[in-house]
């Protein structure tokens, strides 16, 4: 794993000796090469289409093959639930943690990092034959490492014009549209209302 992303971050490195226009060129192609949320995104949109014309069985078809798992006994709400979990997991991991490692490393060396790791972890994590645990318990431990480390991050700091924005804007009352609420109660869960 590291030979490859060590040989990319040397690609880079001379690429960007030569030329950093070339570099750039290089950066845009290895971004959006690694981009992989397109593959999967369409899944959501077939099941909200399904849903939307309240065809449950075809969202449970859909989602029972996104998600590789049988959803045959699950209700409207639940498949709700799921294709959006489903979908901000992989945005965080064909999207977002891609980002994460393309800015964090040099050049492309970062996403192929995150990329190769996902794909090992998916060809050899789950395995527990005896001639492949070491792999398969290197691939979990790397993949859930750099996986880990882009949602325990800080976000960066914020602009100077984006604070100067924000003290402009102090004594402007702010709307209230999107506010969670922040009392233990209001985190349980609430019976259904009937009629």
């Amino acid at each position: 794993m590291l030979p490859v992303v060590f040989g990319t971050w040397l690609v880079y490195a001379v690429a960007y000796g030569a030329s950093p226009l070339f570099a750039l060129l290089l950066n845009v192609c290895g971004a959006l090469s690694h981009d992989g949320f397109r593959q999967r995104s369409h899944y959501f949109t077939d099941i909200h289409l399904a849903l939307k014309n309240n065809d449950v069985d075809k969202a449970r078809d859909i989602l029972s093959a996104w998600r590789q798992v049988d959803c045959a006994g699950l209700e409207r709400e639940a498949i709700t639930r799921l294709a959006i979990e489903e979908a901000l997991v992989s945005s965080h991991r064909y999207v977002f943690a891609v980002i994460f490692w393309f800015v964090l490393l040099p050049g492309p060396a970062g996403a192929i990092l995150y990329r190769l790791s996902m794909f090992l972890n998916d060809r050899w994590g789950e395995r527990t034959s005896p001639e492949l645990e070491r792999f398969s318990r290197f691939a979990r431990r790397a993949f859930a490492a750099l996986d880990w480390l882009p949602c325990a991050s800080p976000p960066p700091p914020s602009p100077w014009w984006a604070t100067s924005r924000m003290r402009c804007t102090a004594g402007a009352p702010r709307p209230q549209i999107g506010r969670i609420p922040r009392s233990e109660s209001s985190l349980r869960a609430q019976p259904e209302r009937s009629g």
